[in-house]
């Protein structure tokens, strides 16, 4: 579905079926990577959105879900980072040219359902969840575009979050803080802090 700054309206449908999904990219140059099938198997590839129609992109190094993405206006500069598959967490980090998918440092934690904002050459990945500790984060962590650093933590653990912004100043709202313990904070971050701004 296609947002215009106040509805959504029907769009062209992906090519599989699939939940999990890494997102980035714009309404006219949008990427979709990994995900889980309906049969519950996880997948590498990738498709492209123009705005109009889906077509494949390349193929993520290893199959994931419930990573994050980060890409702001481009498809040719994209980021994946952490993720789901085989049974635990993953802190793998993938670099996209519009082509290609290669491997990139590892990040510092092994987490799914991370909210990300940013892009390819700066990154905050924020939240998610941990395994097998099978823990809420707090845990926040930055990307120069080579290496991943440690950053300040979130005001409140929270995993399964929506969010955006980018490296300077990104958000994130909602999610899950406890077992079946939803949310409807939003917290900000000013690259030096993480804040609680209400409900």
């Amino acid at each position: 579905e296609e947002y215009n700054g106040s509805s959504w309206s029907a769009a062209t449908d992906m090519p599989t079926i699939r939940s999990a999904g890494t997102g980035l990219g714009t309404l006219t140059a949008g990427l979709v990577a990994g995900g889980k099938l309906a049969n519950n198997t996880y997948q590498a590839t990738s498709v492209e959105y123009d705005g109009t129609s889906w077509s494949g992109g390349g193929t993520m190094p290893a199959a994931r879900g419930s990573g994050p993405g980060f890409g702001v206006g481009t498809v040719s500069a994209g980021l994946a980072y952490e993720g789901y598959n085989a049974g635990s967490y993953h802190d793998d980090t993938y670099e996209y040219d519009g082509t290609c998918w290669s491997t990139s440092n590892n990040g510092i934690y092994s987490r799914g359902q991370t909210s990300g904002a940013g892009s390819q050459g700066a990154a905050v990945a924020a939240g998610g969840w941990f395994s097998p500790a099978k823990q809420w984060s707090s845990e926040t962590s930055e990307y120069n575009g080579t290496c991943w650093s440690v950053a300040n933590l979130l005001v409140t653990a929270t995993y399964a979050v929506g969010g955006g912004g980018n490296i300077g100043g990104a958000f994130i709202a909602g999610g899950e803080k406890g077992s079946n313990v939803y949310a409807n904070e939003t917290q900000e971050y000013r690259k030096a802090v993480m804040k609680f701004i209400g409900t």
